[in-house]
């Protein structure tokens, strides 16, 4: 019964993340910058079988307790939401037009106009979009995420400075050499990129 249970818990997922649809595409207009699913769904199988099996030796052991049940259950249900993880609407950022959405666990969401943007800075762990006009206000942008490169090349056509903070990772790497005009390495001037926005 125990066995039956986790493998239904973890159908569940599995078929959620396989059936979900492709995201990756050309469009700098309406495209999606989701978590990879083939990766997280690995990783997160792996978790499901190893934590289940946890689970399900504690039981059948009865070596059991409520603490340790209870551990094992929340890292089970974890490696879950990491096979979930990039469907679109749970994790994940979109643009629609002049329209960029950041959602975090379905219902935290927040959408800004791209025209809204004051600058970006590329570090290893991916991109920080800053809005204008809001401190400390920012969209971030995972650097595992799909179609990074159709999200930099709209930030070429706006005209928007995309500032590199630090040593990038591989595939980061990649995206800034197909799309070298349009990086900097030199800090940008926040002040003054609000003035000319305010104007």
């Amino acid at each position: 019964m125990i066995i039956g249970l986790l493998l239904v818990l973890l159908i569940v997922p599995i078929t959620l993340n396989v059936m979900s649809a492709k995201t990756t595409t050309t469009s700098t207009e309406q495209f999606d910058m989701l978590l990879p699913k083939k990766e997280f769904l690995f990783i997160g199988t792996i978790g499901c079988l190893f934590f289940g099996a946890c689970i399900y030796g504690t039981i059948s052991s009865g070596q059991s307790s409520l603490g340790t049940n209870t551990i094992f259950g929340i890292l089970f249900l974890l490696s879950m939401l990491i096979i979930i993880a990039p469907i679109k609407g749970f994790w994940g950022n979109s643009v629609n037009g002049d329209e960029l959405t950041s959602t975090r666990l379905w219902k935290n969401k927040k959408s800004f106009k791209i025209s809204d943007i004051d600058h970006c800075v590329m570090t290893r762990n991916g991109i920080k979009v800053y809005i204008k006009d809001q401190k400390g206000t920012t969209i971030d942008i995972d650097s595992m995420a799909t179609n990074i490169s159709n999200f930099l090349s709209r930030m070429k056509q706006e005209n928007i400075p995309v500032e590199i903070k630090d040593a990038l990772n591989p595939k980061m790497l990649k995206q800034v050499n197909t799309l070298q005009e349009t990086i900097t390495q030199e800090p940008v001037n926040t002040d003054n990129n609000q003035q000319n926005g305010n104007n």
